[in-house]
């Protein structure tokens, strides 16, 4: 491998911006100053849940479809619960902002109209997605579709057509967007859950995976196949099947990234229930290789969550698989019956990769096996956990992790399945579960101490909000280097978090590539520095 070239930060307070070149000519670099830091006062802690009120961040993630307590009660409590939140500058004017889904109500579009000061414009701007009121919403990707530079919205929805909606471009006008998907052949109809973007067969366009899951528990109760969607000039083709992606999964997460270091993309799903995950080894010629067996000792079980991230600086890349085993022993036993009473264990494919109800957190040992490390660096349960998220929070050079948690009831509880078994119908079964109380549970955040060791810093950085928390976006909100957090809440309005951290260097780069890849979607940028 070529050694990389180093880049020396001199002062703390620099943005790079990489210009995009026109053909024949060199790239170059404009550099801006960040903004000025905020920090906490004397005494607060380094981050500051703001109020909804503040913010204007106010319209609640609703929860409401009666079919979840009904005839849908085993697809909505078994399959797709979480929600996304999506980060782009939508309307191009320097400041991001914020897309929130709501499962069952009108999504939200926060324009940022000055620090942490937010507008819903989802109604006037065409993307609220009322559309098939019973048709539960789910993930949201931000991608450029059109490669026209204005980000587009791709809405992941269940049991009805995905929405596409894109972003009109309107500069110093009224920001609209126009619903196309079904133009891009991206309007499918499925249990669709999370969709994500990279160019896997490296033509030069952004192709897609979709994540499925339970669809009809009566017919398929192991869930739905996933889709790999590969672009041809603008219209996307299912190529699922020529490429190696197998078998019907319950799926959570997919995640890019370059595993073994060929700078060719590849792909981890994460696979709720006793289907194990997916490991898909990019081969270069169109096709994956599922090596979950080979590179890993172990998966999880309940697999929830994925992120990926250099968390010992070496320059290669690791990652994390979350569970929802509960942070106690006491509440594990309680909780999860069914696997003292082998319930699961009878599920299991013996012959398959051994799966176990603990996060997994994967060094990459660069030799093509990955190191499970979760116990070491105590991060090894963090309840039922729908996102992991690496980010450098403290500013120190090093990656640290945040989880959001909770459910909208405790469905593991091992009292509660007894008395749902022993109801007489669906309709008693749910009830149990609708008069149950909700599992609220804290965000977690672990600091990055180096050496391989984290430190559980929740409580003491302000970030141990208890809720029922799904999708998480971290980004730099205010411009001023230091990575800020907005995450989904269930029925009630995103939890938008300001980073207050006082110290540490700041450095922000945003790669400009050329079409049909503006956003340079898969590039890897490498700094040394003392």
């Amino acid at each position: 491998m070529t050694p990389s070239p180093r880049l020396r930060v001199a002062t703390a307070a620099l943005a790079l911006f990489a210009a995009a070149a026109p053909a024949g000519a060199a790239a170059g670099f404009a550099a801006a100053p960040l903004a000025p830091r905020n920090p906490a006062p004397a005494g607060a802690r380094p981050f500051a849940v703001l109020a909804p009120a503040d913010t204007g961040v106010t319209v609640n993630n609703v929860y409401s479809d009666p079919r979840m307590w009904g005839d849908r009660f085993r697809e909505f409590t078994l399959g797709a619960l979480e929600t996304g939140i999506a980060v782009a500058d939508f309307d191009r004017d320097g400041r991001p902002d914020i897309y929130a889904v709501s499962k069952n109500g009108p999504c939200a579009l926060y324009l940022q109209r000055a620090p942490f000061a937010f507008e819903d414009v989802a109604a006037a701007a065409g993307v609220a997605a009322e559309l098939d009121p019973g048709a539960g919403k789910a993930g949201a990707a931000v991608v450029d579709i059109n490669q026209d530079g204005w980000p587009d919205l791709y809405l992941c929805r269940y049991d009805a057509p995905n929405l596409l909606f894109v972003n009109n471009g309107a500069a110093g006008g009224p920001l609209a967007f126009t619903e196309r998907a079904a133009e891009y052949g991206l309007a499918i109809k499925d249990a669709s859950v999370h969709a994500s973007f990279a160019d896997y067969d490296r033509d030069g366009d952004l192709d897609a995976y979709l994540v499925t899951n339970i669809l009809d528990f009566s017919k398929s109760p192991q869930g739905r196949r996933d889709y790999l969607l590969r672009n041809d000039a603008g219209k996307f083709a299912d190529a699922s099947k020529a490429a190696g992606i197998w078998g019907l999964t319950q799926g959570h997460a997919a995640l890019w990234f370059d595993a073994n270091g060929d700078t060719w993309p590849d792909l981890y799903v994460a696979n709720d229930f006793e289907t194990p995950d997916r490991f898909y080894l990019n081969l270069g010629d169109g096709t994956f290789k599922d090596v979950v067996d080979e590179r890993l000792p172990h998966v999880t079980y309940f697999s929830m969550s994925a992120d990926a991230g250099d968390i010992n600086n070496d320059g290669l890349v690791d990652f994390v698989v979350t569970d929802m085993r509960d942070r106690t022993h006491a509440g594990f036993m309680a909780g999860m019956e069914e696997i003292g009473r082998g319930l699961w264990e009878m599920e299991r494919v013996t012959e398959l990769i051994p799966q176990y109800m603990w996060n997994a957190v994967y060094l990459n040992s660069g030799h093509d096996r990955f190191l499970e490390s979760a116990h070491l660096f105590g991060m090894q349960a963090t309840g039922w956990t729908w996102a992991a998220r690496f980010a450098d929070l403290d500013c120190d050079g090093r990656l640290d992790a945040f989880f959001t948690s909770g459910m909208l009831r405790n469905f593991v509880d091992a009292d509660l399945v007894d008395r749902q078994n022993r109801a007489p119908t669906l309709t008693a079964r749910a009830a149990v579960w609708k008069n149950a109380a909700e599992r609220r549970e804290p965000a977690l955040a672990y600091r990055n101490l180096g050496d391989l060791h984290f430190e559980d810093v929740s409580a003491a950085w302000g970030l141990d909000r208890t809720g029922i928390a799904f999708g998480c976006a971290i980004a730099d909100l205010d411009g001023d280097g230091d990575p800020d957090l907005v995450y989904a809440s269930c029925n009630e309005p995103p939890v938008v978090v300001r980073n207050d951290t006082a110290s540490g260097h700041r450095l922000a780069v945003k790669l400009a590539g050329r079409a049909p890849n503006l956003d340079a979607i898969g590039a890897e940028l490498r700094l040394e520095t003392a």
